[in-house]
């Protein structure tokens, strides 16, 4: 017979698990193991359940919010209809002063601020020279300057200044010319006649001119900005 030693026992290991056997019926298992089916389905479908609310709740706090904004859009479209309603002649009086504005502007193209611009060429007279006749013949809008038929005239020439003058001694064309060529919205002064005269007593040249009126004598204080 063998003896143990006692370091041989205390190195062994010792046993703590036994054989187990399944004495229970196969249909107690199966009914266990349904059992645990069935409690999983049921978690299953509570959640889903539980989702299926969250997300019904949900679409209808969306649908509140929706209807909310669509109601204060309602709200709002109602109130600028009203604004709307308040001002609605405001185009039409817009329309009215743009129309009159532009009639305006039409009628006072062809003007001239002639004290001033008269106030220039007396200006630019020679001395002893006063002016005894001055004719204006400016073109209009419905009647265009078609010019003086004078082949040295201004293309451009939008009218013309014709003036019969008396001069005590006669007159230097030459200098008077360069004159009235620095006047704003004047050129091609020419001077047709110088003639000796005397009347009621008094001798004195008779001097008769025509001189081009320009784009630049308009005034333009009507036109629009840019184009003064």
């Amino acid at each position: 017979m063998s003896v143990v030693s006692p370091a041989r026992r205390a190195d062994a290991t010792p046993v703590t698990t036994w054989p187990q056997v399944n004495l229970l019926p196969s249909e107690v298992t199966a009914g266990r193991r349904l059992q645990s089916i069935k409690k999983l389905l049921v978690l299953a479908l509570a959640i889903v359940v539980l989702l299926a609310a969250s997300g019904y709740a949900g679409s209808l706090w969306l649908a509140r919010a929706a209807a909310a904004q669509l109601d204060e859009a309602q709200a709002e479209n109602v109130t600028l209809q009203a604004e709307k309603a308040t001002y609605a002649e405001v185009p039409q009086t817009l329309s009215a002063i743009s129309q009159a504005e532009s009639a305006r502007q039409q009628a006072m193209a062809p003007e001239i601020l002639w004290p001033s611009f008269l106030e220039s060429l007396r200006a630019v007279t020679p001395t002893g020279v006063s002016y005894d006749v001055l004719t204006v013949n400016v073109g209009t809008l419905a009647q265009p300057w078609t010019g003086s038929g004078d082949p040295l005239a201004s293309a451009t020439s939008i009218g013309q200044v014709a003036f019969t003058a008396r001069s005590t001694t006669i007159p230097d064309t030459a200098a008077w010319i360069d004159a009235i060529n620095t006047v704003k919205g004047m050129d091609n002064p020419w001077f047709s006649s110088a003639t000796l005269t005397e009347r009621d007593g008094n001798v004195f040249y008779e001097v008769s001119a025509t001189v081009d009126l320009l784009p630049s004598a308009l005034a333009g204080r009507f036109e629009p900005e840019g184009q003064q």
